[in-house]
C-alpha cells in the first residue's frame, strides 16, 4: 500500500503534490479506525497505571504510545 502510495506522489503534478495530505487520507482511511484503538489503549494504560506500577501496565502504555507514533509517521516517503 505504501508504496503505491509513492508511486501516486511520484507521478503526481506540482498542485497534486502541494495538497498530497487529503489523497493520502483517502488512501490510508484504515490508519484513523488503528489510531481509534491506539489512543483507547493508550488511556487504558495510563489509567491503570495510576493505580499501580507494575511491568505488564508500564511495557503496555509504551507500546501503545509506539504504536500511536507509527501509525503517524508516512513510511511511504522513505521510497521517495
Amino acid at each position: 500500500m505504501n508504496y503505491q502510495i509513492a508511486q501516486h506522489y511520484i507521478s503526481a503534478g506540482g498542485k497534486t503534490r502541494a495538497l498530497f495530505g487529503l489523497i493520502e487520507l483517502s488512501y490510508l482511511s484504515y490508519e484513523i479506525i488503528l489510531f481509534a484503538f491506539g489512543v483507547l489503549s493508550f488511556l487504558i494504560a495510563a489509567f491503570r497505571l495510576r493505580k499501580n506500577w507494575d511491568l505488564i501496565n508500564g511495557l503496555t502504555f509504551f507500546l501503545s504510545l509506539i504504536s500511536i507514533a507509527l501509525i503517524l509517521i508516512p513510511f511511504w516517503r522513505i521510497w521517495i
